[in-house]
């Protein structure tokens, strides 16, 4: 993205989805300054049946445009932050772009080849979307890995449809999508959670095929069961993983249990050594979890310029996207921003990507100011 070039937005609620799709696209385009571009497309509400439609509009007014569209339950933005339900917002990227679409699951042999369809030689942001909840947590290191793409944004189980239109013009509907965002853009992502511990943070000392087996010295079902003892009545009862130099907090449902081990399921890319918690949900986002993530956002720019955001919220959260609040534009200036829910989000600021749930995330888009 040249200095100067801007990014830009438009939205429809026009009922008939191929409208919509053209009516967003075309308000998105005239105030971006770039030929071709990258159209990201958010279709909420009964939209998000129609992603092909909506994607076929789109390319009736933007056919050099590479496309990706990506359905939720609710989308916000910077210019509409309640709830946005039933329509299409469109953000437009002076930017070019790659997108692959798959019909797969989220196996490992899936996401590799998802991976390889859109490897760059260098590093470069990424976004990947599923349509389907996941049904149990998903290790992303295929992915990445396969995809070059240490910087890692976006969601698993958005809602009911996904498309993408790529350089041969075709619009494609899928299961899986993944977007390689190129022109020396850099991804910038913070996160904030609503869940709180309720015990202190333990070390995982022994975990066999994918099952912790061990947290300090007790079996860890049994620290689980000592855990929630201390919880409210009827609490349903979280993982919290902290991982990086930062400890984030990292959200997990528990995914199963091994009686006869004694063990425990969070996630196949749990390892020995990382600390874990139990928490419970407040139900919100504390102001001041907000802002801080916001601040962690701020200190990696390093000097970058934010262009774009996307948020992505947990499914049933709030009317606002929760890190769009508490001086964010302050923070990031009038950047174009869409909000999403989804079942489960993608982290990449730790180490390497990994999956939460019950999480807020903010991806910036930068450029070199």
């Amino acid at each position: 993205m040249s200095i100067g070039a801007r990014a830009a937005r438009g939205a429809s609620a026009h009922r008939d989805p191929r409208k919509a799709g053209r009516l967003a696209a075309t308000q998105a385009l005239l105030g971006c300054d770039a030929d071709p571009c990258t159209l990201l497309l958010f279709a909420s509400g009964p939209h998000g049946a129609w992603a092909g439609a909506i994607a076929e509009g789109a390319r009736e007014v933007a056919p050099r445009a590479t496309i990706a569209l990506i359905s939720s339950p609710r989308i916000s933005s910077a210019d509409d932050p309640e709830v946005f339900v039933g329509g299409v917002s469109a953000i437009a990227l002076p930017v070019k772009s790659e997108v692959a679409i798959g019909n797969g699951d989220y196996s490992a042999r899936s996401l590799r080849e998802l991976g390889r369809a859109i490897a760059a030689d260098r590093p470069c942001p990424v976004f990947l979307f599923g349509r389907s909840r996941p049904s149990a947590v998903v290790a992303l290191d295929a992915f990445s890995d396969e995809a070059n793409a240490p910087q890692l944004g976006g969601a698993l189980g958005v809602g009911a449809g996904l498309s993408a239109v790529g350089a041969d013009g075709v619009v494609r509907e899928g299961t899986l999508l993944a977007l390689r965002i190129e022109d020396e853009l850099s991804l910038v992502d913070a996160s904030a959670t609503a869940v709180e511990p309720i015990v202190p943070f333990a070390p995982i000392t022994e975990v066999r095929r994918g099952y912790i087996e061990r947290v300090g010295s007790e079996r860890a079902l049994d620290w689980l069961r000592a855990s929630g003892g201390s919880a409210p009545e009827g609490s349903l009862l979280l993982a919290m993983l902290a991982v990086g130099p930062e400890r984030r907090p990292l959200v997990r449902g528990i995914a199963g249990v091994e009686p006869s081990r004694g063990a425990i399921h969070v996630g196949d890319d749990v390892e020995e050594g990382e600390t874990i918690a139990i928490g419970i949900s407040t139900g919100r986002v504390p102001p001041e979890a907000i802002e801080g993530a916001q601040r962690r956002a701020l200190r990696r720019l390093s000097g970058a310029a934010p262009r774009a955001a996307l948020l992505v919220d947990p499914v049933g959260r709030g009317p606002r996207a929760a890190l769009a609040q508490c001086g964010f534009e302050e923070r990031f200036g009038s950047i174009p921003w869409v909000g999403i829910r989804a079942a489960a989000q993608i982290v990449s600021g730790a180490e390497r990507p990994r999956l939460a749930q019950h999480t807020a995330t903010l991806s910036l888009l930068c450029s070199a100011s």
